[in-house]
């Protein structure tokens, strides 16, 4: 406990991040100009934006960019070199790096199941574990709260490899502890990341657990054509609620994948796509910014209330020989590949615990201050104050803005809250979308055709304010462009909810919704009936003083 009660006041991970940001700025001649070094580089894009719209937005953008700077997790010569937008080419790429990987795997999670996915992921961490790999496992214990770590058979074996495997904030689960009680001193904190760091060079991060509802791996000895037409038709009858178009280029799409599987039949990875039960998406990136990755993930052992975890952490700035800095650490990853594209890319992670908000802060920013469009997929949509204003002002500055939210959810009491608050966002012009081709779980956004933000957190109170969460915003046209086409193609098998549908949804909804609202609004972490702050959050950067 002891530990903890310190993790509140200090953290080493946290001083890293604020001594590299600063050492980062520095070398670019300070805020102004890091800030005009980044912005050049899109000047003819917002010149051409802004004669289409008819206002400025450079200057917006400058002063966007000049906040985003000042809060850190900014590097160059990074590149995200794959967006997976399918969980079979997410899952073959992950076992592929970690049996490429020679001197760590580190993954941090949510969940990890004891299905057909996350059992090979473990075999491929034991055979990594095998080679002399070092292999660090973070989970989350609510996330996974499913597994016994300690009487799981491959968690077992992994353990006796040499593996490392931490459970993040186990303790019991208790109604007293998600209710009237501060983030900050409550069991609520979570593990929310999905990021995975291969030697220090590779990252890999979104929103995929390890688990088969992201997957749905078929092996194509064991289904044939004929059994996997009908889940997919089983699929396409269950969502024709609403009136939702049906995807009719599912079947199209699984026949390729047939055709490449016939093509390879060496791959015994060859996966079957677009028939999993989950949306999402993962992008592979390379560069200085996986430091930071690693910062991130260091940070969730350092916060895991496991004295294992700590340890961890301080076995692994003993053996890289770092003893103050992470400079060294993110120079030798400079070094390794300089001929990667020249794009800038910021990596930033919250600290609930102290109020170090700074991944939502940023977003908050940038929503704000957009000027054209912005496109946003969340699967969980209940936004804190600040960031309900945040959109509301982009789009009284005449922004596009397009909200993609869950038609059929996992969490069931979320989508009740998203329904009920539509009107407060249709009132002002937001135009809101709900999917219906899988289960989304896609958490992206695009903004004026050369920002884009991605991760593991969604647009929700719990996730904002109390999860441990990480992002990566990435400054590229082509990103941006990509990122835009996923999410107009989305919208084909998605239905827009008007001021009118809304005001004419069922009972049940209007009611489940009611109820599902107040009652975070009341016990929630920003609930009205939670205990206050602490003393010690009065600020995020400075404590009171307890005498005045």
């Amino acid at each position: 406990m002891q530990s903890y009660y310190k993790s509140l006041i200090y953290s080493p991970i946290f001083q890293r991040f604020k001594f590299r940001t600063r050492a980062w700025i520095w070398k670019q001649g300070g805020v102004k100009k890091a800030t005009e070094q980044i912005i050049k580089q899109f000047i003819p894009h917002l010149e051409d934006l802004s004669k289409k719209c008819g206002r400025d937005l450079i200057y917006p953008w400058f002063s966007t960019i000049s906040h985003s700077v000042s809060l850190g997790g900014f590097s160059t010569n990074n590149k995200v070199k794959e967006v997976y937008f399918k969980g079979s080419d997410y899952f073959s790429s992950l076992w592929t790096h970690i049996d490429q990987a020679k001197t760590r795997v580190f993954i941090d999670c949510y969940t990890i199941s004891t299905d057909q996915t996350g059992d090979k992921t473990l075999v491929k961490l034991i055979e990594a574990a095998n080679r002399g790999v070092d292999v660090i496992l973070c989970v989350d214990a609510f996330g996974s709260y499913h597994i016994d770590f300690s009487k799981e058979d491959l968690i077992v074996e992994l353990k006796k490899a040499g593996g490392k495997v931490v459970k993040f904030n186990q303790q019991w689960m208790i109604l007293y502890n998600f209710f009237f009680r501060h983030p900050s001193r409550s069991t609520i904190i979570r593990n929310h990341k999905k990021v995975c760091v291969i030697d220090d060079k590779i990252g890999l991060i979104g929103g995929m657990n390890i688990e088969d509802r992201y997957s749905n791996v078929f092996d194509r000895e064991t289904y044939t054509e004929e059994q996997i037409e009908k889940e997919i038709i089983s699929e396409e009858i269950e969502r024709g609620v609403l009136d939702v178009p049906v995807d009719e280029n599912l079947l199209d799409e699984l026949d390729e994948e047939l055709e490449k599987s016939r093509s390879n039949a060496s791959d015994f990875n060859a996966l079957l796509s677009g028939v999993g039960r989950m949306r999402d998406l993962h992008c592979l990136i390379d560069g200085p910014c996986v430091s930071y990755l690693t910062l991130s993930l260091l940070f969730s052992l350092e916060q895991s209330r496991s004295r294992f975890g700590e340890q961890l952490v301080k076995d692994f700035f003993k053996n890289n020989n770092i003893e103050n800095t992470f400079e060294d650490f993110e120079r030798g990853i400079e070094d390794d590949d300089p001929t990667i594209d020249n794009c800038y890319t910021q990596v930033l992670f919250s600290d609930p615990k102290k109020n170090r908000m700074h991944l939502y802060k940023n977003i908050c920013t940038v929503i704000k201050n957009a000027r054209s469009h912005c496109f946003i997929s969340t699967p969980y949509f209940y936004p804190p104050d600040e960031l309900k204003e945040a959109l509301i002002n982009a789009k009284k500055n005449g922004c596009d803005v397009r909200l993609l939210t869950c038609g059929r959810s996992d969490v069931p009491a979320m989508r009740y809250i998203s329904t009920y608050i539509y009107g407060d966002y249709l009132k002002h012009g937001i135009k809101v979308y709900e999917y219906f081709g899988q289960t989304l779980h896609a958490k992206f956004m695009t903004i004026d055709g050369f920002f884009t933000s991605l991760g593991s957190y969604n647009l929700d109170k719990i996730s904002l304010l109390t999860n441990l969460e990480v992002g990566v915003q990435h400054y590229d046209t082509k990103l941006a462009s990509l990122m835009e086409e996923d999410f107009i193609r989305e919208l084909e098998v998605s239905k827009e909810i008007t001021m009118r549908t809304w005001e004419e949804r069922s009972t049940r909804l209007k009611v489940m919704g009611f109820l599902w609202f107040w009652t975070h609004e009341l016990f929630g972490p920003e609930g009205r009936i939670t205990i206050r702050r602490p003393f010690w959050r009065a600020s995020d950067h400075e404590q009171p003083d307890r005498n005045k």
